[in-house]
Formats: structure tokens, C-alpha cells, sequence
């Protein structure tokens, strides 16, 4: 999990990507919704140079609720180049506690999964502050995790890993609540004639 770039930061995001050898970036923001403070650190077309890195958009595509792009990065020291799949929440407007739906959560942790099927790198989680909105993400993609291998759903454990790396995070009762949601949401799409036995917290 990382804050959203700053001007003076640019060069640094790019080089924390390429440093622990991520291919997957999440965005939890859209740039528009956000103040100048914070900088759009892709380019809308062709390629652009932040530092010793050149970034191109190779493709760009809509999907409900999310934006979906393919990038190259390049090292121009060490001329070597990476594929980057950049997927950007576009339905959880500023001011809101939680995202409009846990569908388009669990479709961008689908995306995250296809992409890297087979290969073992970090994801980086990016939102405006490193944590409110990155940490909600974290914890999806653990209690997905948790349904998908175990077969069971423990937001207070994912919540609690969560908190282990930035103590920030789930600060709300919306945000632990959509949890729950997410997990139920999840639970049908994975076992079609799943019925819900357990009250859900109040």
C-alpha cells in the first residue's frame, strides 16, 4: 500500500514499482476526483518520462466501475522493460465511506488474479492516503482469499492482518460492514445455491 503520487514524487512511485518488480497496480481514486496536490502519473497517450523511467499506454479499456490499462515501464539506465496492468476504481466518489458495489471490487481482484496467474510478485494498492481506501482493498483480497483456499470468512482476521501493516485501515464501521457485504457477494458468485445461516454483525 502507497499514497498516490505527488508532484515531487513521481520518479519514486515509478521507481517503487519497478524496485520490488510489481506487474499489478491498483488505484483506488480517480485522479479528477482529487485536488492538484496529487498528480496523474500515467500518460493519457503515448509515453511520458518521470525520471529515469518511461512509462507508455498501450491499451486502454472501460469496464463498469473500473478503467483497465496496459503499460509498459522502462528503465532508461538499464534498458530493461516491464507489462503493467493498472486498474482504477471509478465508483467510490470522494466523501463516500464505502464503494457503490462489492461486484466491481471483486471483479478488479479477478482481473489482479488473471493477469498474474502463475507469477509471484507484489501487488501495489495505491488510494490519496496510502491507507483509508487501500487498506479496504487489502482486506477483500484476504477474505476472498480465505473463501477461495479455506472455505470460510473471518473479516475480524483480515481486518487484523490488514492493521498489521498499516494500523489505518478498516477505521470505520461502513468499511468493516462492506467486508461482510463482500464477502456474501462472493460467496454467491463462487457457490451459486449459497444461503446465508449466520446473523451479520450489527
Amino acid at each position: 500500500m502507497t499514497q498516490l503520487p505527488l508532484a515531487e514524487t513521481l520518479a519514486d512511485f515509478w521507481a517503487l514499482i519497478y524496485d520490488y518488480s510489481c506487474v499489478s497496480l491498483v488505484t483506488m481514486n480517480q485522479p479528477k476526483d482529487l485536488d492538484q496536490t496529487y498528480m496523474a502519473f500515467w500518460p493519457q497517450c503515448g509515453s511520458a518520462s518521470y525520471g529515469p523511467f518511461q512509462v507508455k499506454l498501450v491499451s486502454e479499456k472501460l469496464e463498469p466501475g473500473f478503467s483497465v490499462r496496459h503499460l509498459r515501464l522502462k528503465n532508461l539506465n538499464q534498458k530493461t522493460q516491464r507489462d503493467i496492468k493498472m486498474l482504477q476504481l471509478d465508483n467510490w466518489p470522494m466523501g463516500t465511506p464505502v464503494p457503490q458495489s462489492p461486484d466491481t471490487i471483486i471483479r478488479i481482484l479477478q482481473e489482479v488474479e488473471t493477469w498474474q496467474k502463475n507469477i509471484d510478485k507484489p501487488v501495489l494498492v495505491s488510494c490519496w492516503d496510502g491507507a483509508s481506501r487501500s487498506g479496504l482493498f487489502c482486506a477483500a483480497s484476504i477474505v476472498c482469499e480465505q473463501i477461495r483456499r479455506e472455505g470460510l470468512v473471518d473479516v475480524f482476521q483480515a481486518a487484523k492482518t490488514t492493521r498489521s501493516s498499516r494500523p489505518q485501515v478498516i477505521a470505520t464501521a461502513a468499511q468493516y460492514t462492506f467486508c461482510y457485504e463482500l464477502a456474501e457477494t462472493y460467496l454467491h458468485m463462487q457457490t451459486p445455491n449459497y444461503r446465508e445461516t449466520n446473523e451479520r454483525p450489527h
